[in-house]
């Protein structure tokens, strides 16, 4: 299906927009898992604070008893770093990734009736994020959610794809 809802770059952009992102220098891209976010962390001297989505989706086919969803789950990572051994700069920047994370997640709940017009149900209704805790990377902070995404999938069966 071509014509498909692309959230990773519907997250990139929302996350672009964000007033507070920017105002704390925000780097917005894309990586493929969090072993993807090891070479970002260890360049931190070019940049403190990263919201990636995560191009690689885990996913599984629904049914409504009408018809098929294809559930696609994207994850999406807001760090910042902190002056290690300062637990008072951690606290601050955790907090900082809380408020963007409350203001991209208000953001999705806003355009999710938007969205369900064209049959793209982003599920809201739920939203799973984790906090790192600091033994993950040292001296960075921040949490990761993931938002799924469901889609109409055609899996009508066409008998001449068959011998």
């Amino acid at each position: 299906m071509s014509d498909m809802f692309n959230a990773i770059e519907y997250l990139e952009k929302i996350a672009k927009a964000n007033s507070l992102a920017k105002k704390h220098e925000f780097i917005v891209g894309e990586c493929s898992g969090i072993e993807g976010l090891e070479p970002l962390m260890q360049n931190y001297r070019k940049a403190a604070n990263y919201i990636m989505v995560d191009d690689t989706v885990d996913g599984s086919m629904i049914s409504n008893r009408v018809g098929w969803y294809n559930r696609r789950t994207y994850t999406v990572f807001i760090f910042a770093m902190y002056r290690e051994d300062d637990m008072d700069d951690r606290r601050q920047k955790l907090d900082l990734c809380r408020e963007i994370f409350r203001q991209l997640l208000s953001h999705l709940i806003a355009d999710t009736e938007k969205y369900e017009y064209d049959l793209v149900y982003m599920r809201t209704q739920s939203i799973q994020y984790r906090e790192l805790n600091s033994y993950n990377f040292s001296g960075v902070t921040g949490l990761y959610f993931m938002l799924n995404v469901d889609e109409p999938a055609d899996l009508q069966f066409d008998a001449s794809l068959w011998e």
